[in-house]
């Protein structure tokens, strides 16, 4: 999402390409590095590039994401489920009455699955 090739700060303060510096960053420790601790040096670049941080607050939402989840809640409902036989992430199937729970906990809303359709055109 923020994969820019220039310098940006709109989320938390980043390089150009900073997937190409994660990688560096985990590539570049040194022999004996657990996983661990090779998956801290990449996330380091998102949560601590300029090295100010002290600890990670995971916690909370100093980026504003909570936006993007209203949206999906409001406008973009976009199903996503995972198979562990076709991906690295867990099995996870889409339940769109769990998802219109959610929504309704956190922001007092039901989603709209086709107000993107209904707005815009398309199939």
């Amino acid at each position: 999402m923020v994969d820019y090739p220039y310098p940006s700060a709109f989320m938390m303060p980043l390089p150009g390409y900073p997937i190409r510096e994660v990688c560096k960053r985990i590539d570049g420790c040194p022999n004996g590095t657990t996983i661990l601790e090779r998956i801290f040096e990449g996330i380091s670049v998102y949560y601590n590039y300029t090295g100010e941080l002290h600890c990670f607050e995971l916690d909370d939402d100093p980026h504003g994401l909570d936006g993007w989840n209203w949206q999906a809640c409001t406008e973009m409902v976009m199903p996503m489920s995972s198979s562990h036989d076709q991906s690295m992430y867990p099995t996870y199937d889409f339940n769109y009455s769990s998802f219109q729970e959610g929504c309704w906990e956190e922001f007092g809303v039901i989603p709209r699955p086709r107000w993107i359709t209904t707005e815009f055109g398309g199939q």
